[in-house]
C-alpha cells in the first residue's frame, strides 16, 4: 500500500527544508533533501550508542549543514 502525502499536510515544509517528502522518492517516506536517506535512519542512529560522526561517515550524501 502506498501513501501519498499532499503538501498541504505539511504546512511548515519549506523549499529550504532539509527534509523532503515526495511520493516519487522512497514512496513518500521523509528523507534528507537531495538524498534517498530516510529521516528514520537518522532517528534510529541517534537512539543507538554510535557517534553522530559515524552516521555522516556512513551516509556521505547527507550534509552536516
Amino acid at each position: 500500500m502506498k501513501f501519498f502525502w499532499a503538501q498541504e499536510e505539511f504546512p511548515d515544509m519549506r523549499e529550504d527544508s532539509v527534509i523532503s517528502v515526495n511520493p516519487e522518492v522512497m514512496s513518500g517516506i521523509p528523507v534528507f533533501r537531495g538524498t534517498r536517506v530516510p529521516l528514520q535512519t537518522f532517528v534510529d542512529h541517534m537512539g543507538s550508542d554510535e557517534d553522530i560522526r559515524d552516521f555522516f561517515d556512513g551516509f556521505p550524501t547527507v550534509s552536516r549543514e
